[in-house]
């Protein structure tokens, strides 16, 4: 398969993916600071999309004391990856499809 990209469209995932950079290097020298409670997380990504990347092995997540029942705590940044990775990749598959599309129609 091959994928095409325009300027804009190269422009636009050099931006994003330096965001997920960008995350990933607060990460790395505060940790602490960006960990989010499991409710943050559901707020911020959607309830259906943390507990579907965490099914797939996608993030994960760290119990904030011993007990079985103790509270879940998320790596944002993780979560901003996995979001902005799978934004990208959906940019990138429906710009080719209708280019695809474009092509096959003229």
């Amino acid at each position: 398969m091959i994928i095409t990209l325009d300027i804009n469209g190269l422009e636009n995932l050099i931006n994003k993916m330096s965001r997920i950079w960008e995350t990933r290097y607060v990460n790395a020298f505060s940790p602490a600071l960006e960990r989010i409670s499991e409710r943050a997380a559901f707020d911020a990504f959607g309830e259906s999309n943390v507990k579907r990347w965490v099914y797939e092995g996608k993030v994960d997540f760290k119990r904030k004391g011993a007990s079985k029942n103790s509270k879940k705590e998320y790596s944002y940044s993780e979560l901003m990856t996995v979001k902005q990775s799978e934004t990208i990749i959906k940019e990138v598959m429906i710009d080719n499809i209708k280019k695809f599309n474009e092509t096959k129609n003229a």
